[in-house]
């Protein structure tokens, strides 16, 4: 019997039959990811800030508050209206590409209508065209940001970099209104030359990234027959749909709990002023929640996650009931904001880890317009519980919404079986 050989401490020539792994680069020193990140910050904060300023433009010029929020109204309605088929688009073309065309034609839009409010020249019609032509590649914008994540991080930096874009989102939501609003006091035509300045900063940047290679692109024949294919292909797949039922039915108790709370400081006295503050509140509470989302979705379960924000709202909800107006309730609603980046990014990863590479596109357009229709019908909900009822009877009514939520998805065993490093070998299998 030989006695076993003594390593040599020197490594010797790779063994050519073995693969070597290059070493995974953090997401602080992935070029791409940080173009991206970069240039999408400054461009949410153009948007947040241009979001005001449009309705307080329309207002200023016509005179009309119907008109300032039929203006309001066309940038919703545009991106509703075009986000299923903004999916197919994704799907068919380059994803860079895409990014590339909306931020081309946002700065393009916010352009033409700063130059003509320097001549004088901008009119209601102008000013809704803008705005929509805004809601329009917005809507085309997200998906393909979401889709083409995939291509620019590693697989288990995913989720990781998801909570980066969740940070940035709850940072145009804290400074971005107050960042129009004072723009606009200053001059009205100023918060559409920043937009237009950091849609033009983001396209620059888009033009230094690279995406690694996806799935083939197949040419479908029509956009509206492969949006359809893609909302059967997302809706029967039992995993992805408890996903996006857990995300809308929080999303519109979030929502319908917001406004209500607005009418009722409003009702009780609160400044304008402090009620700004309190929704900003909100965005500094899932800015810290972002910052803490990748330690969470590393250490616990999706599932474990949304029945968490399920059930730590359903527990705060109440105490608005005896919570002072204005700042108390910001400290509330910044408490249910605080864990929601955690569950978003979780949710966010599991569906976009269960999708085909060539159908991405269309589940993250069908997940934005889920979110933005419950955006939307919340304010109508909340405003017909309080208008038929009363404010406490509304905030007791939507308690007792999150607690079925809270039982449904904690007795869900479909979602109770996800896991977080399932979304990492998926990920690696459509990708790397």
């Amino acid at each position: 019997m030989s006695s076993p050989k003594i390593q040599d401490s020197v490594p010797g020539p790779p063994d050519p039959g073995v693969v070597q792994q290059a070493p995974k680069v953090p997401l602080s020193r992935n070029r791409n990811y940080l173009l991206l990140l970069t240039g999408q910050t400054i461009s949410e904060l153009g948007s947040a800030a241009s979001a005001v300023a449009f309705p307080l433009l329309a207002l200023a010029i016509t005179g009309s508050s119907v008109q300032a929020g039929v203006v309001g109204f066309a940038n919703m309605a545009a991106r509703l209206l075009c986000g299923l088929p903004s999916g197919a688009i994704v799907d068919r073309f380059d994803r860079r590409k895409v990014m590339l065309t909306s931020e081309f034609f946002r700065a393009l839009s916010m352009s033409v209508l700063a130059v003509a409010l320097l001549f004088g020249q901008a009119g209601f019609v102008l000013i809704l065209v803008c705005a929509a032509a805004e809601g329009i590649f917005g809507a085309l914008f997200a998906p393909a940001e979401e889709a083409a994540l995939p291509q620019i991080v590693p697989a288990e930096q995913y989720q990781t970099a998801l909570a980066g874009l969740a940070g940035r989102a709850y940072l145009g939501i804290t400074i971005g209104p107050a960042i129009g609003g004072f723009l606009f006091g200053l001059q009205r035509m100023l918060p559409f030359v920043v937009d237009a300045i950091s849609y033009t900063f983001s396209f620059v940047l888009l033009l230094f990234v690279r995406l690694k290679p996806g799935a083939p692109r197949v040419e479908p024949s029509n956009v509206m027959n492969e949006t359809m294919r893609g909302l059967r292909w997302v809706f029967g797949e039992a995993r992805i749909r408890v996903t996006f039922l857990c995300a809308v039915g929080l999303n519109l108790v979030f929502n319908t709990v917001l406004f209500v709370v607005i009418i009722v400081s409003n009702d009780r006295g609160v400044g304008a002023g402090e009620i700004g503050l309190m929704v900003a509140m909100i965005g500094v509470g899932g800015l810290s929640g972002a910052l803490v989302a990748p330690a969470l979705t590393t250490r616990l379960r999706p599932y474990a996650l949304v029945i968490g924000l399920a059930w730590l709202c359903t527990f705060l909800v109440p105490v608005l009931l005896v919570a002072p107006a204005g700042i108390g309730f910001g400290v509330v609603l910044a408490a249910m904001a605080f864990l929601t980046p955690a569950a978003t990014t979780s949710i966010q990863g599991v569906q976009m880890a269960l999708t085909p590479d060539g159908m991405r596109g269309r589940m993250s357009a069908a997940s934005q317009l889920s979110g933005g229709v419950s955006g939307s019908l919340g304010p109508l909900i909340g405003g017909f519980l309080v208008g038929f009822g009363s404010a406490n009877g509304a905030i007791i009514i939507c308690a007792a919404a999150l607690l079925v939520l809270a039982v449904l998805t904690s007795a869900s065993g479909t979602l109770r079986k996800l896991r977080a490093q399932d979304v990492v070998e998926r990920l690696s299998e459509t990708v790397e």
